[in-house]
């Protein structure tokens, strides 16, 4: 995947380790969605750094999503063959809520796709959505995400959840 791109709504680019602060911003712009999705929430500064620190595999993605004014407003990361081989599993999303409901998620996986399409060893895009977080769900299955690959629960912090795995073909 590229270290950066742009289109006419969006440009993508790799985070700086100064701008960590930013990524753990954004994300805890969301915290409220914690009540319907449990990775969602506040985490301590450890827990991005770690993520910056993944992004320096090569198979693994964390990118800064900008709008064309340049204003940071989100990010996503991803990684090649975790899941199994020929898929990108796209392990985070993050839109601030703020430019929301504005296309931006659904032009960031536009790009994403595009940009997975370039490498033939990736058949397929996958991700993990809770079934609380409807407006989630709801977004990942308008965007082509409608196989089901696994329904899971599990048990977070004394409370079962369940979560779907959802993929979508790129080929």
């Amino acid at each position: 995947m590229k270290k950066q791109w742009n289109n006419e709504n969006i440009k993508v680019s790799t985070f700086s380790e100064h701008e960590i602060p930013l990524m753990k911003t954004i994300f805890e712009q969301n915290a409220s969605v914690s009540e319907h999705d449990p990775s969602f929430g506040v985490w301590s500064m450890e827990v991005y750094q770690s993520i910056y620190a993944e992004h320096q595999k090569d198979d693994f993605f964390l990118r800064k999503i900008m709008d064309p004014d340049n204003r940071a407003v989100g990010y996503f990361h991803c990684n090649y063959h975790q899941a199994r081989k020929g898929v990108c599993w796209i392990s985070m999303l993050s839109i601030s809520p703020e430019f929301q409901g504005k296309q931006l998620g659904r032009h960031t996986l536009e790009s994403i796709e595009q940009q997975v399409r370039s490498n033939p060893e990736i058949q397929e895009l996958w991700l993990e959505v809770y079934t609380r977080n409807q407006a989630a769900l709801h977004f990942w299955v308008r965007q082509g995400f409608n196989r089901i690959v696994k329904v899971m629960d599990e048990t977070v912090k004394g409370e079962t959840v369940s979560s779907m795995i959802l993929s979508k073909s790129v080929v």
